[in-house]
């Protein structure tokens, strides 16, 4: 076998073994849903409070999303940290679609905070384009107080997935 051969196939083996470890897989680590045991009344709560945030972003009813992520509010995503204004500024001209689920999972730290994690499939789309459809997943993990019995979403901080590929022309 000629030297080119080898180095070739020496490279590739390299690369596949490498591809093949990083590879994302779940954790045998990970929190099991079927075992887990949370606050089920809490969780529920909260969950439907973001139904209803992701159904008042959808609609444009911004006094809403300002109530639910509060005056000290922020989101997070991969390239930008925004306080409420300014995610509304970057959100408010698109269209938006969205699917809750079906992984959610709470964490109460402290009597007044809660820690809520959850699957979401998200789309969007500019103004005067068809609907988009709800087909981007993300994680999404929020962070809430408890202020005077109301919990306010004062954090949320995505992970995404991959985006799937534009329809062909």
């Amino acid at each position: 076998m000629s030297t080119l051969v080898v180095v070739c196939a020496t490279f590739l083996f390299a690369a596949v073994v490498t591809s093949r470890a990083s590879a994302q897989n779940p954790s045998p680590n990970a929190i099991d849903p079927a075992t887990e045991k949370p606050d089920t009344a809490l969780l529920d709560k909260l969950l439907a409070g973001e139904n209803e945030y992701w159904r008042a972003w959808k609609a444009k009813d911004w006094a809403t999303v300002r109530k639910m992520m509060g005056t000290d509010g922020v989101w997070v995503d991969p390239l930008n940290v925004y306080s409420t204004e300014g995610f509304i500024k970057a959100v408010e001209s698109g269209a938006l679609e969205f699917s809750i689920g079906p992984r959610a999972y709470l964490r109460k730290p402290a009597p007044d905070v809660a820690v809520l994690v959850y699957d979401v499939k998200v789309g969007f789309g500019r103004p005067g384009a068809p609907a988009p459809k709800a087909e981007w997943p993300w994680l999404l993990s929020c962070v809430f107080v408890n202020r005077g019995g109301q919990w306010v979403g004062v954090s949320r901080s995505e992970v995404r997935g991959n985006r799937p590929a534009p329809p062909a022309r």
